[in-house]
């Protein structure tokens, strides 16, 4: 939904990034499968997932897996809610309607080594955060705490 990612301000900001005399590829994925658009995330050097909703999503998480620096817009409160350890690993750049020009403008005129490197931390903070065995782990085991405090009432099912 092109209203909820925020679409139109992404391409005003590539075209204000190449008025500025930068010179690179831009490809819109939009209604593409699932295979189709992984395959065009994984050719990309820099994702731009969602400028409203306030959070990352299934994108971005793909994007990190790929090793690709993304960005997005990160709502603070949002943020405030993470584990600590979790908010510091996070590689994500964070951007809004107002800032994306600019930042995408320096994201484009760093140097590869600098992508590089927010690419491999991108793939280290999917593989803690976000891997389904370690995500598993985690729901069983904050599961088993709470059967495990009586304070706490477990639902019933109806």
């Amino acid at each position: 939904d092109r209203r909820v990612k925020g679409t139109e301000h992404v391409v005003e900001a590539v075209e204000q990034a190449r008025a500025a005399g930068l010179d690179f590829d831009f490809v819109l994925i939009e209604g593409a499968s699932h295979e189709d658009a992984r395959r065009q995330l994984s050719r990309a050097d820099i994702i731009i997932d969602q400028l409203h909703a306030g959070f990352y999503g299934a994108v971005s998480v793909e994007a990190m897996a790929l090793g690709k620096t993304v960005m997005c817009f990160l709502r603070s409160q949002d943020l405030d809610g993470l584990p600590a350890a979790m908010k510091d690993a996070l590689p994500l750049l964070n951007v809004s309607v107002a800032t994306l020009t600019e930042a995408l403008v320096a994201v484009l005129r760093e140097p590869p080594e600098a992508r590089d490197a927010r690419g491999a931390r991108s793939r280290a903070f999917a593989e803690t955060w976000h891997d389904p065995r370690r995500v598993a782990a985690r729901t069983r085991a904050d599961y088993e705490a709470a059967a495990a405090n009586p304070a706490v009432p477990l639902p019933r099912p109806a």
